[in-house]
């Protein structure tokens, strides 16, 4: 073995801990997003249900046609 491949092979396992890091960080990241996306349809939804049920749809439509 050369001692190029021998630094390499040093390299590589010294660097591992920060493609670990690298990847929690995203695992992360990504983890939020589809929190963030997943709360927003869920209020979203919420709302339009909300508005349905009452009927705020129809009243504020009533209201802002001219009499």
């Amino acid at each position: 073995m050369q001692a190029l491949d021998r630094k390499l092979l040093r390299d590589f396992r010294r660097l591992w801990v920060q493609a670990l890091a690298i990847a929690l960080v995203l695992a992360c990241g990504v983890a939020i997003l589809l929190t963030a996306v997943g709360m927003h349809t869920a209020l979203t939804d919420t709302r339009d249900a909300y508005y349905e049920r009452n009927r705020f749809a129809d009243i504020s439509s009533r209201r802002a046609a001219p009499r």
